[in-house]
């Protein structure tokens, strides 16, 4: 699937058929309906997000069928932005599926809530998941740029942060990884 946004309205593009399955004024409903999508395929789907600034304003859920695989790629983190409304978490991460994030901008706003979290029981944790090129900014004080608890096997590679309004920039417990003892990569996180 492809988003992308204009003036009036953010479109779902069919990625088999290039028709426009689904458009609204609301962004995060599009995104949504295109992670709803993806969990009717056998193995899950990527979605691709054009340039642009697309306001999320409902928490972003990738909470699908375990063993499925998903995949949310901006064009590129310089242009395409979530620019987050409201004290909610931007995008939850969960299930036992695997997410691989890439070239996007989060931007809080100052609000309260997290760019990307990951906190959960053991049932519904974060696992074998990759974020990337990820640059998160405008995190309020209290509040973290990614929060993981519960996770493993996940890889962190290039996640910037700032400026920020007494925020953190990443939180991990209880979290873990057979190749590095811990799911992030200290040489690769600015």
């Amino acid at each position: 699937y492809l988003i992308f946004i204009n003036a009036t309205a953010t479109y779902l593009v069919n990625g088999t058929t290039g028709a426009i399955d689904d458009w609204s004024t609301n962004s995060s409903e599009i995104i949504i309906s295109a992670i709803t999508l993806t969990e009717t395929q056998a193995t899950g789907g990527t979605i691709y997000i054009k340039g642009g600034s697309y306001t999320i304003d409902t928490t972003i859920d990738f909470d699908g069928t375990s063993g499925k695989s998903y995949g949310l790629i901006g064009e590129a983190y310089q242009t395409t932005v979530f620019e987050v409304s409201g004290a909610i978490n931007c995008f939850d991460v969960a299930g036992g599926v695997f997410v691989h994030m890439s070239e996007f901008t989060i931007d809080m706003n100052n609000n309260a809530g997290y760019g990307i979290y990951g906190s959960s029981t053991s049932a519904r944790s974060c696992v074998t998941s990759s974020f990337t090129h990820i640059y998160i900014k405008g995190i309020a004080s209290g509040s973290y740029g990614i929060y993981m608890h519960n996770s493993a096997y996940s890889e962190f590679v290039d996640i910037r942060f700032g400026p920020n309004t007494g925020g953190n920039g990443i939180y991990f417990d209880n979290t873990y990884s057979t190749n590095n003892g811990n799911c992030l990569d200290r040489k690769s996180v600015v």
